[in-house]
């Protein structure tokens, strides 16, 4: 009897390995494109839902879409910057 495995433990194949990894990157895939879609979409709907509004726009709204500017810039600030070397003498 093999006892290197847990009882009940499933052990998976290369080939099985990589399609489970695509099959989560298309399921991300779509996730971001619904993200997106919906975003589009509440940006849209907040502009035409103010030309009916007096005044056309919210300070809160407005708060809000600045600090997220303010956030996608910082995010992409962090992602696209070089990462820093460490010297392993300062540790």
């Amino acid at each position: 009897m093999d006892t290197s495995r847990a009882p009940g433990a499933v052990t998976t194949t290369q080939k099985q390995r990589r399609m489970i990894r695509y099959l989560a990157a298309a399921i991300a895939a779509i996730t971001a494109v619904m993200y997106l879609l919906i975003g589009f979409g509440v940006i849209v709907m907040y502009v035409v839902v103010g030309q009916e509004r007096t005044p056309a726009f919210e300070t809160w709204g407005i708060t809000i879409k600045i600090l997220q500017v303010v956030l996608l810039g910082a995010l992409l600030y962090l992602a696209l910057r070089p990462p820093e070397r460490v010297d392993d003498a300062t540790r």
